[in-house]
Protein backbone atom coordinates (compact mmCIF):
# COMPACT_ATOMS: atom_id res chain seq x y z
CA UNK A 1 0.00 0.00 0.00
CA UNK A 2 1.43 3.58 -1.47
CA UNK A 3 2.65 5.66 2.11
CA UNK A 4 0.35 8.01 2.61
CA UNK A 5 2.25 11.94 2.87
CA UNK A 6 0.96 14.93 5.01
CA UNK A 7 2.18 18.37 3.84
CA UNK A 8 2.66 20.79 6.75
CA UNK A 9 3.46 24.10 5.84
CA UNK A 10 4.74 27.28 7.94
CA UNK A 11 6.50 30.61 7.69
CA UNK A 12 9.13 31.99 9.39
CA UNK A 13 10.72 35.31 9.87
CA UNK A 14 14.58 36.53 9.32
CA UNK A 15 16.15 37.53 12.42
CA UNK A 16 19.60 39.56 13.17
CA UNK A 17 22.41 38.43 15.36
CA UNK A 18 26.22 37.71 15.73
CA UNK A 19 28.00 35.16 16.97
CA UNK A 20 25.66 33.61 19.29
CA UNK A 21 24.71 30.22 19.92
CA UNK A 22 21.58 29.09 20.71
CA UNK A 23 21.53 25.57 19.97
CA UNK A 24 19.75 23.65 22.68
CA UNK A 25 16.92 26.30 23.07
CA UNK A 26 13.82 24.84 23.26
CA UNK A 27 11.03 25.64 21.55
CA UNK A 28 9.54 28.12 24.64
CA UNK A 29 12.36 29.58 24.14
CA UNK A 30 12.64 30.27 20.73
CA UNK A 31 13.01 28.54 17.16
CA UNK A 32 16.27 30.30 16.44
CA UNK A 33 18.57 27.39 16.52
CA UNK A 34 22.27 29.33 15.16
CA UNK A 35 23.02 32.99 14.91
CA UNK A 36 26.73 33.92 13.20
CA UNK A 37 28.51 37.07 11.09
CA UNK A 38 29.17 35.74 7.59
CA UNK A 39 33.18 35.62 8.69
CA UNK A 40 32.21 32.79 10.60
CA UNK A 41 29.28 31.36 7.97
CA UNK A 42 32.04 31.21 5.46
CA UNK A 43 35.41 30.29 7.18
CA UNK A 44 37.70 28.28 5.06
CA UNK A 45 39.86 27.45 7.92
CA UNK A 46 36.89 26.84 10.39
CA UNK A 47 34.12 25.04 8.50
CA UNK A 48 30.91 26.13 9.72
CA UNK A 49 28.05 24.00 10.39
CA UNK A 50 24.54 24.09 12.25
CA UNK A 51 22.15 21.62 13.70
CA UNK A 52 18.51 23.17 13.63
CA UNK A 53 16.51 20.51 14.81
CA UNK A 54 16.87 17.76 12.79
CA UNK A 55 18.24 19.44 9.96
CA UNK A 56 22.63 19.74 9.35
CA UNK A 57 23.61 22.47 7.57
CA UNK A 58 27.24 22.35 6.16
CA UNK A 59 29.40 23.11 3.62
CA UNK A 60 29.04 27.09 3.09
CA UNK A 61 30.39 28.36 -0.11
CA UNK A 62 30.59 31.66 -1.52
CA UNK A 63 29.85 31.73 -5.51
CA UNK A 64 29.87 35.76 -6.17
CA UNK A 65 30.15 38.25 -3.62
CA UNK A 66 30.68 41.71 -4.53
CA UNK A 67 32.37 44.01 -1.93
CA UNK A 68 32.41 40.85 0.21
CA UNK A 69 29.06 42.09 0.90
CA UNK A 70 27.94 38.37 1.93
CA UNK A 71 31.07 38.11 4.29
CA UNK A 72 29.99 41.47 6.18
CA UNK A 73 26.21 39.93 6.34
CA UNK A 74 24.09 38.25 9.55
CA UNK A 75 23.05 34.99 9.20
CA UNK A 76 19.99 33.45 11.37
CA UNK A 77 19.15 29.70 10.79
CA UNK A 78 15.79 28.08 12.05
CA UNK A 79 13.48 25.46 12.89
CA UNK A 80 10.00 26.43 13.03
CA UNK A 81 9.05 22.47 12.64
CA UNK A 82 8.18 21.41 9.57
CA UNK A 83 9.28 24.63 8.09
CA UNK A 84 13.34 25.22 8.25
CA UNK A 85 14.40 28.58 7.00
CA UNK A 86 17.89 30.40 6.15
CA UNK A 87 17.97 33.92 6.71
CA UNK A 88 20.56 36.96 5.58
CA UNK A 89 20.57 40.35 6.67
CA UNK A 90 23.29 42.91 4.84
CA UNK A 91 23.56 45.80 2.18
CA UNK A 92 23.34 44.22 -1.08
CA UNK A 93 23.91 47.16 -4.09
CA UNK A 94 23.61 46.69 -7.47
CA UNK A 95 25.14 43.28 -8.55
CA UNK A 96 24.81 39.84 -8.41
CA UNK A 97 25.62 38.02 -4.86
CA UNK A 98 25.55 34.07 -4.37
CA UNK A 99 26.14 31.35 -2.13
CA UNK A 100 25.53 27.37 -1.84
CA UNK A 101 25.15 24.73 1.21
CA UNK A 102 23.94 21.89 2.15
CA UNK A 103 20.89 20.85 4.33
CA UNK A 104 20.26 17.36 5.65
CA UNK A 105 17.79 15.52 7.53
CA UNK A 106 19.35 13.45 10.56
CA UNK A 107 18.70 11.65 13.58
CA UNK A 108 15.81 9.25 14.13
CA UNK A 109 13.32 11.68 11.78
CA UNK A 110 15.29 10.64 8.98
CA UNK A 111 13.04 7.31 8.87
CA UNK A 112 9.98 9.28 8.61
CA UNK A 113 10.54 12.81 6.96
CA UNK A 114 11.30 13.95 3.62
CA UNK A 115 12.12 17.35 1.83
CA UNK A 116 8.63 19.04 0.67
CA UNK A 117 8.91 22.26 -0.87
CA UNK A 118 11.37 25.29 -1.09
CA UNK A 119 10.54 29.08 -0.82
CA UNK A 120 12.37 32.30 -1.11
CA UNK A 121 11.37 36.13 0.26
CA UNK A 122 13.63 39.08 0.54
CA UNK A 123 13.11 42.91 1.02
CA UNK A 124 14.69 46.05 0.18
CA UNK A 125 15.37 49.47 1.74
CA UNK A 126 13.13 52.04 2.92
CA UNK A 127 15.27 54.32 1.46
CA UNK A 128 13.79 56.72 -1.17
CA UNK A 129 13.95 56.23 -4.75
CA UNK A 130 13.12 52.91 -6.68
CA UNK A 131 14.69 49.03 -5.22
CA UNK A 132 14.40 46.74 -7.40
CA UNK A 133 16.38 43.14 -7.20
CA UNK A 134 15.01 39.05 -7.69
CA UNK A 135 16.16 36.30 -4.68
CA UNK A 136 15.95 33.18 -6.61
CA UNK A 137 16.62 29.39 -4.41
CA UNK A 138 17.24 26.33 -6.13
CA UNK A 139 18.14 22.71 -4.63
CA UNK A 140 20.14 20.40 -6.48
CA UNK A 141 19.59 16.47 -5.04
CA UNK A 142 20.92 13.07 -6.19
CA UNK A 143 18.86 10.39 -4.04
CA UNK A 144 16.85 9.11 -5.17
CA UNK A 145 17.18 10.56 -8.15
CA UNK A 146 19.32 13.15 -9.60
CA UNK A 147 17.89 16.48 -10.16
CA UNK A 148 16.95 20.06 -8.91
CA UNK A 149 13.88 21.81 -7.38
CA UNK A 150 13.30 25.08 -8.20
CA UNK A 151 14.45 27.34 -8.92
CA UNK A 152 11.92 29.48 -7.00
CA UNK A 153 12.30 33.71 -8.14
CA UNK A 154 10.54 36.46 -5.62
CA UNK A 155 10.84 39.76 -7.93
CA UNK A 156 10.99 43.24 -5.87
CA UNK A 157 9.29 45.79 -6.01
CA UNK A 158 6.34 43.72 -6.44
CA UNK A 159 7.01 41.27 -3.73
CA UNK A 160 6.99 37.24 -3.52
CA UNK A 161 5.00 35.24 -5.20
CA UNK A 162 2.80 32.95 -2.97
CA UNK A 163 2.50 30.93 -5.77
CA UNK A 164 6.75 30.56 -6.28
CA UNK A 165 7.26 27.00 -5.08
CA UNK A 166 8.98 23.94 -5.71
CA UNK A 167 8.36 20.45 -4.86
CA UNK A 168 10.87 17.59 -4.21
CA UNK A 169 10.04 14.27 -5.52
CA UNK A 170 9.66 11.50 -2.67
CA UNK A 171 12.53 10.65 -0.81
CA UNK A 172 14.68 13.19 -0.94
CA UNK A 173 16.30 14.07 2.18
CA UNK A 174 19.94 16.08 1.41
CA UNK A 175 20.10 18.73 -1.03
CA UNK A 176 22.38 21.57 -1.99
CA UNK A 177 20.70 24.67 -1.89
CA UNK A 178 21.80 27.63 -3.96
CA UNK A 179 20.44 31.18 -2.93
CA UNK A 180 21.19 34.23 -5.34
CA UNK A 181 20.18 37.59 -5.19
CA UNK A 182 20.63 39.75 -8.01
CA UNK A 183 20.28 44.12 -6.97
CA UNK A 184 19.41 45.96 -10.67
CA UNK A 185 19.03 49.54 -7.78
CA UNK A 186 18.48 50.28 -4.38
CA UNK A 187 19.12 48.37 -1.42
CA UNK A 188 18.30 44.56 -0.67
CA UNK A 189 18.52 44.44 3.01
CA UNK A 190 17.51 40.82 4.25
CA UNK A 191 16.22 37.34 2.14
CA UNK A 192 14.83 34.20 3.63
CA UNK A 193 14.90 30.86 1.98
CA UNK A 194 12.86 28.41 3.37
CA UNK A 195 12.02 24.47 2.98
CA UNK A 196 9.19 22.88 3.96
CA UNK A 197 9.61 19.43 4.67
CA UNK A 198 6.94 15.92 4.53
CA UNK A 199 5.82 14.11 7.25
CA UNK A 200 5.11 9.98 6.26
CA UNK A 201 1.91 9.00 8.34
CA UNK A 202 3.20 6.00 8.48
CA UNK A 203 6.44 3.48 7.85
CA UNK A 204 6.31 0.01 5.94
CA UNK A 205 6.70 -3.26 7.55
CA UNK A 206 10.12 -3.44 9.09
CA UNK A 207 11.17 -0.05 9.73
CA UNK A 208 9.39 0.48 13.21
CA UNK A 209 11.57 -2.55 14.17
CA UNK A 210 14.56 -1.25 12.92
CA UNK A 211 13.92 2.17 13.80
CA UNK A 212 15.63 2.48 17.22
CA UNK A 213 18.78 1.00 15.92
CA UNK A 214 18.78 3.16 12.78
CA UNK A 215 18.26 6.49 14.71
CA UNK A 216 20.87 5.61 17.32
CA UNK A 217 23.53 4.76 14.00
CA UNK A 218 22.45 8.17 12.71
CA UNK A 219 23.09 10.38 16.26
CA UNK A 220 26.35 8.57 16.69
CA UNK A 221 27.68 9.33 12.81
CA UNK A 222 26.37 13.43 13.52
CA UNK A 223 28.32 13.49 16.90
CA UNK A 224 30.90 12.26 15.15
CA UNK A 225 30.94 15.01 12.39
CA UNK A 226 29.84 17.58 14.60
CA UNK A 227 33.36 16.48 16.42
CA UNK A 228 34.91 16.71 13.17
CA UNK A 229 33.48 20.19 12.29
CA UNK A 230 34.39 21.84 16.07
Amino acid sequence: MPIRRTLLKASTAAAMGAGISLLGATPSQAAVSCIATGAQVFSVATPYTCLAGDKFYSLFTRIQDPGDALLASAFTISDNDPSHSLAGSGAFSAGTYSFSYKMEIVGPNFLTREFGVIATSGSSSAQPGPNNFTKTLSAAYTTPVGGTAGPVTAIFPGGPNPSATASFPDGVKDAIFTSTITVTSGIAQTFTDDMTQDTLDRVPGPLPILGAGAAFGFSRKLRRRVRKFA
